[in-house]
């Protein structure tokens, strides 16, 4: 159980790590207290019994609007040392909470690295790339949007994640249907419980913001890499440290991620690029302490745009690659710097590594963001995952990140991102042209993998839709 002399508090949300992952490197650091505020699986429960000094579950029905009160009494009830989050709807919250007992946390600004609105305004006064975007409350904020910004141009909630509810608008499009859409996405979010777990933070607006020009021209030689990465990182005492970049395969239209691949194949001064951004963006933001997650799109010429900072660790399985690849181990060095125990960092950001590994999102459809022909009865369990791969390659299913064993899968839809997603897989390689290939090999013979469609759903019905995202009900996207 860890350093019986500390106590480490994890409040538990949507998306995240896996459990069986995270959960052991917090343990090594300190005792664990889970206090939950999500709906967790069988598989989810059975990790915190092992690893848990303590569990105790908010009431969830009817959700609180607010649980800072919550985090703030069992933290006293049980003496924490430090207070930990890995979902993004727990930020803010663990924040306040950590300001009240005067825990090192994310800081008086971590709405700015929740609120896109507002975390573009601060980047924009400091200088910094980002494209032309606007506030969008309600139909009449959609339609001065579309009256300023250059179409096509991209509509997405302000405070939430996993890409649920994002539209592109361009010059023939509804936007009444649009605003109707992204409600619609928005609504079913909350009924999974992805929602924001503090009332300290407007959930209620959108974002407009003008399409990035990306391209990796200017950056890769290989078109089977994305046009965005990540620079995975620590801020201890407002002390930023990047750690490592992670490069991204092409993304699902809109803009649903399919893979984050590491180690980053760009050239040293190329990478060093990156950093320098990654550190005046983050420092911009003014945080305390906590992990972050920084995404920057290219562009051509060398040029660079931020997309977003999140105070937290990478999604799914993400952290686990910087571990697998560089040595680092985030979450334990998270939750090292939420105790109040100041840790050891590289002086500059790694960029050489050993091996290869890549977390894939896996979504109905393949590569080329063409949706799966029809419903299929997704049994995971059954699948031969290595053969989807060459002999050189591992492939590793953490049961945790993945949709109920049979559940029935629809056809991937654009605009709903993460209410999509159907589980994740690791890929380890020797090398990174191994994991490339490989990646795409499994994510492009899946579908051919699953051979018991179900003839009883409806192919692309709004009714088959609400049947795929009940069936998801035990997984809280990433």
């Amino acid at each position: 159980m860890g350093n019986a002399a500390r106590k480490l508090l994890w409040l538990v949300g949507a998306g995240g790590p896996p459990f069986e992952y995270a959960l052991p490197r917090m343990a090594g650091r300190a005792d664990v207290c889970a206090l939950v505020a999500a709906k967790t699986s069988a598989v989810q429960d059975d990790v915190l019994r092992t690893w848990c000094a303590d569990v105790s579950v908010l009431e969830l029905d009817p959700r609180p609007d607010d649980i800072v009160a919550d985090i703030v009494g069992y933290a006293r009830r049980i003496g924490a040392d430090g207070i930990i989050t890995l979902s993004e709807f727990g930020v803010i919250s663990v924040a306040r909470a950590c300001a009240e007992l005067g825990l090192p946390g994310p800081g008086p600004n971590a709405a700015l690295a929740r609120d896109k609105w507002l975390m573009r305004k601060r980047w924009a006064s400091a200088g910094l790339p980002v494209p032309r975007f606007a506030k969008v409350a309600d139909l009449a904020g959609l339609h001065e949007a579309a009256r300023e910004l250059r179409k096509p141009f991209l509509l997405k909630s302000s405070g939430r994640g996993g890409g649920i509810g994002q539209q592109i608008i361009d010059a023939g499009t509804s936007l009444p249907e649009v605003m109707a859409q992204v409600a619609a996405a928005l609504g079913q979010a909350d009924d999974r419980d992805i929602v924001e777990y503090s009332s300290g933070l407007d959930v209620g607006h959108c974002i407009a913001e003008e399409i990035i020009p990306s391209t990796t021209q200017s950056w890769y030689a290989d078109d089977r890499y994305g046009d965005f990465l990540s620079v995975e990182g620590i801020v201890a005492n407002g002390a930023y440290h990047p750690i490592c970049l992670t490069g991204r395969l092409p993304t699902l239209p809109p803009f649903a991620e399919i893979g984050a691949v590491s180690p980053c194949v760009l050239g040293e001064g190329l990478q060093r690029k990156v950093e320098d951004l990654a550190i005046r963006s983050v420092t911009a933001l003014e945080l305390g302490t906590c992990a972050t997650h920084t995404e920057i799109k290219l562009m051509s010429d060398q040029r660079m745009c931020l997309l977003e900072t999140a105070a937290r660790v990478g999604g799914s399985t993400a952290p686990a690659l910087a571990e697998a690849v560089f040595g680092v181990d985030l979450i334990s060095l998270h939750a090292q710097e939420a105790l109040g125990i100041p840790a050891a960092y590289p002086e500059r950001m790694l960029v050489h590594g050993n091996g290869a590994a890549a977390s894939l999102f896996l979504f109905a459809a393949n590569s080329a963001g063409q949706p799966w022909a029809a419903p299929v009865k997704f049994s995971w369990r059954a699948i031969d995952w290595q053969a989807l791969v060459s002999p050189a390659s591992r492939v590793e299913i953490i049961p945790s990140q993945m949709i109920p064993d049979g559940s029935v899968v629809h056809p991937y839809r654009p605009g709903d991102g993460a209410l999509n997603y159907v589980g994740s897989a690791m890929v380890h390689s020797p090398d990174p042209a191994t994991l490339l290939a490989d990646s795409y090999r499994l994510i492009d013979g899946l579908e051919d993998a699953i051979t018991t469609p179900d003839p009883g759903t409806r192919q692309g019905s709004g009714a088959s839709q609400e049947d795929n995202r009940a069936s998801q009900e035990d997984n809280q996207g990433r």
